[in-house]
């Protein structure tokens, strides 16, 4: 029985974002207990109120595409929706590519800070 959990606990643990034409997915790193994985969050590109960079001054935590800890996307109507970008657990190519598919469907909601690094030179 030991070996089956260290598989499993070895095995699809990290955060996960992934998308298609109708929703982003998240889900957290790690299991909410012994044997439940946390629960996937989605949530529609139209139900997105707004994009907010968070950082907290952690400088290990940043991507070459994005200069923020956390970019969080936030629900319209279930806070229990909202997605969180977490860059270091991502390939920087996953960020950008992520934020670029984002940008052309909701150009919107991106703060200006957030498109003025995507179109730096310091954004890879």
């Amino acid at each position: 029985m030991i070996v089956p959990m260290g598989i499993s606990y070895s095995i699809d643990r990290g955060y996960r974002l992934s998308w298609d034409d109708q929703r982003i997915y998240m889900r957290k790193w790690g299991y909410q207990s012994l044997f439940k994985r946390h629960a996937e969050h989605s949530i529609d590109y139209d139900d997105i109120h707004m994009m907010e960079g968070q950082y907290k001054g952690n400088a290990g935590a940043k991507s070459m595409f994005m200069p923020f800890e956390v970019l969080m996307l936030y629900s319209k109507t279930d806070p229990d929706a909202d997605i969180w970008i977490y860059p270091p657990s991502l390939k920087d190519r996953e960020v950008k590519d992520f934020l670029l598919f984002l940008y052309d469907r909701r150009p919107d909601i991106f703060p200006d800070y957030v498109v003025d690094y995507m179109h730096s030179d310091r954004a890879i």
